[in-house]
C-alpha cells in the first residue's frame, strides 16, 4: 500500500520542472517506492500505482491551462506544482499543504504563498478534471496578481485581496461555463428574493452566484471582457476600479443589472406555474410532520398513490408542466422546454 501522492511540476511551454519531496503527517502510512518518470510536458514524483492517474492529470492540466491562456490572455511566469493524491484519506494527512483538522469536505486546495495545487482523486474522472481546472484557475490568478510566491508578495507590498465571488466564481465559470446545478440555486434565490448583491455574495453563493456573475459578463460583453477586467484589476490593484474601467459600471450598477437580467429570465416561469394549494394537498404538516423528514421518493406515474413513512420520508407524484428554461450554452437567452413539477396529490 502506498501513501498515494503524485507530485507534478507544470509550467509554461511545457517544460519539465523539479519535483518535490513530500512526507506524511502520520507515520502509520508506509513508505512507497519513489520513481522519477517523465510524462509528456511533466516530470513526476510517482508513488507505487500512480502512473495512470499522473498521466490523466497531465492531460487534464495541459488542456485546462491552454483554455485559461486563451480566456485570460495571460501566461504564467513560473511553474505550478500539482500534487495529486490517490485517495481523499491520503490528501487529509499530507503536510505538503496546510489543511484544517477536519477536511473531509475539501475537494482540492491551492496554496497562495507557494502557489501549488493539491487535489485528491475520489473515483470520478469527470469531476476530477473539473477540480483540476478549478484549482488551476486559482494558481494562474495567484501568479497574475501576486507573482506566485510569498517573496513576491512581500517585495511588492501587494495588498489586493480578491473577493470570494471574484476568485471562486471565476474558477467555477472557467471550469464549467454555466451548468444546471448552479442554475437551480440561482433560480431559487432570485425567485424567492434572497440573492445578495455582488459584493455580499458569500459562502456557497460565492461559488454559484459568482459563477453567474461571470457568465453574465461573458454573455453581455463577450468572453474577451474577462481578460480585460483581469488586466484592469492587475493595473489598478482594485476590483472595483478594474470593473469600472472595463465595463463603465460600478460594482453596484453591475449588480443591479445582473439582478434585473435574472428576473427577466426567471420571473416568466411564475406565470406558467399553478399554485400547489390548488392542485394538491400537503402530506406533511405541522401536526404530523414529526421532527425530521428526508429522502422523498418520486412516483413514476402521475396517477400513483403516494406512500408516506412518518417522520422519515414522503413520496410525491410528478406531471409535465409548461415553463421556460435556458440551455447551458447561452443561458441568458430563455427558451421554452418541457419540465416536471413535483406535488403531493
Amino acid at each position: 500500500m502506498s501513501c498515494g501522492v503524485v507530485a507534478a511540476c507544470f509550467g509554461r511551454a511545457g517544460r519539465a520542472g523539479t519535483v518535490l519531496s513530500l512526507r506524511q503527517k502520520q507515520s502509520s502510512l508506509p513508505d512507497a517506492h519513489l520513481v522519477l518518470h517523465p510524462v509528456a510536458a511533466f516530470r513526476y514524483l510517482l508513488l507505487r500505482g500512480g502512473y495512470e492517474l499522473a498521466s490523466f492529470t497531465a492531460e487534464a492540466a495541459e488542456a485546462a491551462y491552454q483554455e485559461l491562456v486563451e480566456l485570460f490572455q495571460y501566461e504564467i511566469s513560473g511553474r505550478i506544482p500539482i500534487l495529486v493524491y490517490q485517495s481523499h484519506h491520503d490528501f487529509t494527512v499530507t503536510n505538503a499543504v496546510d489543511l484544517p483538522d477536519y477536511s473531509e469536505g475539501i475537494g482540492g486546495v491551492t496554496e497562495l504563498y507557494k502557489n501549488r495545487i493539491a487535489v485528491p482523486f475520489m473515483g470520478d474522472y469527470r469531476d476530477y478534471r473539473r477540480v483540476v481546472h478549478h484549482e488551476l484557475v486559482h494558481a494562474v490568478l495567484n501568479d497574475m496578481f501576486y507573482g506566485g510566491s510569498l517573496q513576491s508578495i512581500l517585495q511588492n507590498n501587494l495588498q489586493l485581496v480578491l473577493p470570494l465571488w471574484f476568485n471562486e466564481g471565476l474558477a467555477e465559470y472557467a471550469a464549467l461555463g454555466w451548468d444546471t446545478n448552479s442554475d437551480m440555486y440561482v433560480r431559487e434565490a432570485i425567485l424567492n428574493d434572497h440573492l445578495d448583491p455582488i459584493p455580499y455574495l458569500s459562502g456557497y453563493f460565492a461559488y454559484r452566484g459568482g459563477q453567474s456573475v461571470w457568465d453574465y459578463i461573458a454573455e453581455q460583453y463577450g468572453r474577451e471582457k474577462i481578460a480585460e477586467i483581469l488586466q484592469r484589476v492587475r493595473l489598478t490593484h482594485s476590483v472595483e476600479a478594474g470593473i469600472r474601467q472595463a465595463t463603465g459600471l460600478s460594482l453596484r450598477e453591475l449588480s443591479e443589472r445582473w439582478h434585473k437580467a435574472l428576473r427577466e429570465i426567471y420571473y416568466p416561469e411564475l406565470t406558467a406555474r399553478e399554485q400547489l394549494d390548488d392542485i394538491g394537498r400537503p402530506l406533511l404538516t405541522a401536526r404530523n410532520a414529526g421532527y425530521y423528514n428526508t429522502s422523498p421518493a418520486l412516483s413514476p406515474q402521475a396517477t400513483a398513490s403516494p406512500s408516506l413513512r412518518r417522520a422519515t420520508a414522503c413520496s410525491t407524484c410528478t406531471w409535465p408542466a409548461p415553463t421556460t428554461a435556458r440551455s447551458c450554452a447561452g443561458w441568458w437567452r430563455a427558451r421554452p422546454a418541457p419540465t416536471s413539477r413535483a406535488c403531493a396529490s
